[in-house]
């Protein structure tokens, strides 16, 4: 059949994850393994494809090159607790799992927990990432500002920064453009940007 490259895949996470070649609609690869109540959007690497599940279900990466079905032959790395419920995954710069209770676990290529970090609230939103941070806000609006360059190193810890407080309610996860994170509240929209010029 013909070469497809994983740029040109949708993966569909459930409790089996399958991508599909958008051109025609057929399914590629599938991975079972996921709990029924998947949420949280598959998220890739440009390496491997980060699915989880939850409330509190399993995580994994998959080695998106596989056909047919890879349950056991292309899962590189596999958690078997602690997938959120509602917020997505993202990875920076390792796995970072991000639980409905503001419990942020960080893990590493061998599926092990790195460090973890709580915060305080509920979440709903996923963490976006740059410059050597996770963004994360709860529904109350408090904006988690957390150093992780530390996550990857020998003595692995995560440094919160800040909490921003915006004083609305937040359900909606932040974007990030042109240097710029959007933070969509039940009443505003706000732009911040940072200390650079914005291109």
């Amino acid at each position: 059949g013909p070469t497809v490259t994983v740029t040109e895949t949708e993966t569909v996470p459930g409790p089996t994850v399958t991508a599909y070649d958008p051109a025609d609609g057929q399914a590629i690869w599938w991975c079972e393994g996921m709990m029924e109540y998947v949420t949280p959007t598959a998220v890739f690497d440009g390496r491997l494809v980060y699915v989880t599940s939850g409330r509190n279900g399993p995580a994994m990466a998959i080695d998106p090159t596989g056909r047919g079905d890879v349950t056991r032959t292309h899962v590189v790395m596999s958690v078997a607790t602690g997938g959120p419920y509602v917020p997505s995954p993202v990875v920076y710069p390792v796995l970072a799992l991000p639980n409905d209770n503001g419990n942020l676990r960080m893990i590493d290529a061998g599926g092990r927990v790195a460090v973890e970090f709580r915060a305080y609230g509920k979440f709903s939103a996923s963490p976006v990432a740059g410059e050597g941070r996770l963004y994360w806000i709860n529904e109350a609006g408090d904006t988690y500002v957390l150093d992780v360059t530390q996550v990857a190193s020998d003595e692995p810890r995560i440094v919160q920064v800040a909490v921003n407080p915006l004083g609305e309610k937040v359900l909606a996860s932040p974007a990030v453009a042109a240097g710029r994170i959007y933070i969509r509240t039940e009443r505003h929209l706000y732009s911040i940007a940072g200390n650079r010029p914005v291109a």
